[in-house]
């Protein structure tokens, strides 16, 4: 009774049951309802938006009345995520928050825009025009007895028309031919091998009329079931008033959307344009997330894709599935570590990573991470500059873990959280696999969540520049982007944290700057404007749009950050040609133990904060001067030396 309602919209064939997997996990926080409409069901799309909104309104008030909780959120697919747009269209007209989040799988928003107005007209029409359509299929047998029917015996095919079969045989294989994808095909094989073993072992058995009468049997299944769910005339009226007048009906509508919305699609899905469907709708809804399932296709809610998790990063999540980015972060298992590790194996050949620290006892500078101090029960401080497009991240978490076994947890622009597209340099995190920065820890970056961070004891991750550093210009490369006074030197303070003040080189090389941040605002503003690539403004508009991210999400003392959390002007960057890849060196300085900082005044803050600046620039310094002198800095030569050994090539000499 105090739970919020779930409520599925299902696909064209009313029935919902492609989702149900997904009920019994997301029953543990909603209540959850399925719409089902029946074969024979006459209803307008008109109607069965009356008929859902009139269902939410009633639930709704009933729960005013007790004081309980009242949200609500849809997930539709296929037409059902076109009936979950009209019923939320509808429902904000009467009352703002009426429907706290969509989802929308695989949407058939795109119908109008989609082969099937036309291909619709083949399944239906062409058995129409067939001779003898009316004719049962008994009529169209040679007279058998009872046994000789076999599989046919129990079968309702027997007493269809031609007509109505020729409609099923095109309608089955076309659907499934589109449908199919890696894993369905796969399943499906499965079952016809298995149905092959049975039908190969009555055979050996010399049972051939039941072996066949099986297989028979299962195949007319399918058929069967079509045209029980989908009969010819159900498909016409629902091609007509359901995805026809529902198109037409939110046409021109989406740009007043005040819901926040999450678009699934299948990387492969076949049945509908939903990837191009998936870009219209993030353009037109004003608050839009998009999440591609690799390797799937129209149908996505099996067992790939976890609704309730997707919802726990949402922003409707029930307060019941709130967690606390900190206390209830679970480090990832062996497995994950490992595949995520074999994810990157091939950047790892193409850059060939080496790391440097200096010796405790020494002070000297040695290869390896040796120089870093063990996990105690204080926070270790990593600080250093940010690569391009933040190429050194795999490097660094996976290296420190490794070595050092302890994960290092970093503060993260909100955007890697959001799942927003056309970003380069940010792939992996809108396809629906579990986001990898927050997998190995990765938090949102705020002051709250930093010292939060630091209170438990935690290895922290930050890159002051952020992501300026991620994008230089021409005459920026390896140079720091950093406020003039950060409060992270006060927080490390605070908490007698140790500093590890690093430097990272490699990454800058691998692209070259086509045109710099001045050069495309003038191109812009130049009659060749309109010509431009779609490119140019997309890029632009998206990284704009992400900057949304940011308002309203910070207290008055949190401001600064957050407009250091805007995206900057980009440059246009391109590959640079293979030959001129660089290898990636990272160095770490010598620890700084920031219990000793004198933050009294701003003044001694001030002047910690650019000792620890200082120390992250000569390590950047030490490694432009040093990797001059590594004999396989270049990748042509390198790769040759570590395809011939089957080992990492050294590097300089220290």
């Amino acid at each position: 009774g105090r739970k919020p309602l779930f409520l599925f919209l299902p696909g064209f064939d009313g029935t919902g049951v492609s989702a149900q997997t997904q009920f019994e996990d997301l029953g543990r926080i909603y209540e959850v309802r399925r719409l089902q409409i029946a074969s024979e069901d006459r209803s307008s799309y008109d109607d069965l938006v009356r008929f859902v909104c009139s269902y939410i309104r009633g639930w709704r008030e009933s729960r005013r009345r007790r004081r309980q909780e009242n949200s609500v959120v849809l997930l539709g697919e296929s037409f059902g995520g076109l009936l979950a747009l009209g019923v939320a269209l509808q429902l904000q007209e009467e009352e703002d928050g009426a429907v706290a989040g969509l989802l929308l799988a695989n949407p058939a928003s795109s119908f109008l825009r989609s082969d099937w107005p036309v291909t619709s007209q083949l399944i239906t029409g062409l058995p129409a025009a067939l001779p003898f359509k009316d004719l049962q299929l008994s009529q169209l047998l040679p007279p058998l007895r009872d046994g000789q029917l076999g599989g046919l015996a129990d079968s309702s095919l027997l007493n269809k028309t031609l007509g109505s079969l020729s409609y099923a045989s095109i309608g089955s294989s076309l659907l499934l031919s589109r449908a199919l994808d890696i894993k369905t095909a796969g399943d499906l094989l499965e079952v016809t091998r298995g149905r092959l073993q049975l039908l190969s072992e009555s055979l050996l058995r010399g049972d051939v009329a039941g072996g066949v009468g099986d297989l028979v049997k299962d195949s007319s299944w399918a058929l069967d079931a079509l045209l029980s769910i989908l009969p010819e005339e159900t498909v016409r009226h629902r091609l007509k008033f359901y995805l026809e007048q529902g198109s037409k009906r939110i046409k021109d509508k989406l740009n007043v959307l005040k819901c926040d919305v999450i678009v699934l699609v299948g990387s492969n899905d076949n049945v509908l344009p939903s990837r191009e469907e998936a870009d219209r709708l993030a353009k037109e809804i004003p608050s839009c997330e998009v999440k591609v399932i690799r390797n799937a296709g129209h149908l996505i809610l099996d067992e790939r894709t976890n609704i309730t998790k997707i919802i726990e990063k949402s922003s409707f999540c029930p307060s019941s599935l709130k967690k606390d980015v900190v206390a209830d972060f679970k480090m990832p298992t062996d497995e994950q570590i490992k595949n995520a590790i074999e994810k990157s194996s091939t950047i790892r050949k193409i850059f060939s990573p080496v790391f440097f620290s200096i010796d405790n006892s020494t002070k000297r500078v040695v290869r390896g991470l040796g120089g870093l101090p063990d996990k105690d029960k204080n926070p270790i401080l990593f600080v250093g500059n940010h690569q391009t497009f933040a190429l050194d991240l795999t490097f660094l978490l996976s290296e420190v873990l490794q070595e050092k076994g302890y994960l290092m947890r970093g503060l993260a622009h909100p955007f890697l959280f959001r799942n927003v597209q056309g970003v380069p340099g940010v792939t992996g995190q809108w396809d629906g696999d579990e986001n990898v920065y927050e997998l190995f820890g990765a938090v949102p970056v705020s002051p709250r969540n930093a010292a939060k961070l630091m209170k438990a004891g935690e290895v922290v991750l930050l890159f002051p520049g952020g992501v300026k550093e991620t994008v230089p210009s021409r005459d920026e490369k390896y140079s720091l982007q950093w406020p003039d006074r950060s409060e992270f030197v006060r927080l490390a303070s605070k908490y007698n944290a140790t500093i590890i003040p690093f430097g990272g080189v490699g990454a800058a090389e691998a692209f070259s700057v086509l045109l710099d941040v001045d050069e495309v605002d003038r191109l812009k503003k130049s009659p060749l404007a309109p010509l431009l690539p779609k490119f140019f403004n997309g890029y632009g508009n998206r990284m704009e749009d992400s900057n949304a991210l940011d308002s309203g999400s910070w207290s008055r003392k949190e401001n600064q950050l957050a407009e250091r959390l805007r995206f900057p002007p980009s440059p246009v960057f391109s590959p640079a040609p293979g030959w001129e890849l660089s290898r990636m060196y990272f160095f770490f300085g010598e620890p700084i133990h920031a219990g000793e900082f004198d933050t009294s005044s701003e003044e001694a803050a001030d002047k910690a904060y650019e000792r620890v600046k200082t120390e992250v620039e000569e390590c950047i310094s030490y490694l432009l001067r040093k990797r001059k002198q590594d004999p396989y800095e270049n990748v042509l030569v390198r790769s040759a030396y570590e395809t011939l050994n089957a080992r990492q090539a050294p590097t300089f000499e220290i």
